[in-house]
């Protein structure tokens, strides 16, 4: 297929692309501001908030199916910047769906939405299937969850091909490290290095999050694509919880060094989810994907990845 992916210069896309090109597809990918580094896909500078500027793109391509991810994806970049947010994750999909209805409408769409849309969840709800309601509990959720809901209206008004993914937590190489286990793996790996003093500086420690091998999460996102499926939407998680204190103390175990734990109260959210466990049962059903990645697997080629980048 010829599959255009929105925001692909950005984490998950750049594991996205060797996933799909690995399986034969002719990829094309959108970037905001600078284009990655791979020469085997058509690149897009594209603003999605400029509806002319997808427009042109889909009338370009053509896609047989569109990945978007594309989104400010940050859970605090988005509580920084609510406008900015909701410009991005909710018009800008507007924009997409509209493109694809005038010039691809018989496109698969990928609408690629976050865990996060189901807010605190008591731990005998756990783990939280697709049917449980929805309340987000910061501006990210709930641009996705507006997201959700204007993707259920192109599918039944515009007869679009559209599923929705709920990815949980993701996480390996390449990730920026503003995000919490990138962030250890960074400091930690100074520390080995020698180029830090023996603190690493952390938030909440004790929430418990559904950790993903983002290779094994973009695997479920071509299986998707590849398979026959309905609006869903669908869960894409581990199926079990961690907490955040695992994931530093494993990446210090890796290193094999002795350091100082640091509260810095800047790194903690005023409204953070205690626990997140998701149920992928009904995914699993529909394409046969599992996670096959381990979770000290994927810590040690983070950290591998950090000491090489230093």
């Amino acid at each position: 297929m010829k599959v255009l992916i929105t925001g692909a210069e950005g984490f998950v896309g750049g594991h996205l692309i060797s996933e799909l090109v690995g399986r034969g597809h002719t990829v094309g990918g959108t970037y905001l501001f600078t284009p990655g580094e791979r020469e085997d896909i058509s690149w897009y500078e594209c603003d999605l908030t400029k509806q002319e500027n997808i427009r042109n793109i889909i009338a370009r391509f053509l896609p047989d199916a569109v990945i978007h991810l594309a989104a400010i994806s940050h859970v605090p970049d988005a509580r920084t910047d609510y406008e900015r947010a909701f410009q991005t994750n909710v018009t800008g999909l507007v924009h997409l769906l509209s493109a694809v209805t005038e010039h691809a409408s018989d496109s698969k769409v990928l609408s690629i939405s976050s865990g996060e849309i189901y807010g605190q969840i008591d731990s005998n709800d756990l783990p939280v299937s697709e049917e449980h309601p929805l309340f987000p509990r910061n501006i990210y959720g709930l641009t996705k969850e507006c997201a959700e809901r204007i993707s259920v209206f192109f599918s039944r008004e515009r007869s679009l091909q559209i599923t929705i993914l709920r990815p949980f937590n993701q996480f390996g190489p390449g990730q920026e490290e503003r995000f919490v286990t990138a962030s250890f793996a960074r400091q930690v790996a100074r520390v080995k290095r020698g180029l830090d003093e023996p603190v690493i500086r952390v938030g909440n420690l004790s929430v418990r999050r559904d950790f993903t091998d983002v290779r094994d999460m973009v695997a479920a996102y071509a299986q998707a694509i590849e398979a026959d499926l309905d609006i869903g939407p669908y869960n894409i998680c581990s199926e079990r919880s961690v907490s955040i204190a695992h994931i530093l103390d494993t990446l210090i175990s890796i290193a094999d060094i002795d350091v100082e734990i640091s509260v810095d109260t800047t790194r903690v959210r005023a409204a953070d989810i205690s626990e997140m466990r998701g149920d992928a049962s009904l995914f699993h059903t529909a394409t046969g994907w599992i996670p096959r990645i381990p979770l000290n697997e994927t810590l040690g080629d983070v950290f591998a990845q950090w000491i090489e980048d230093i």
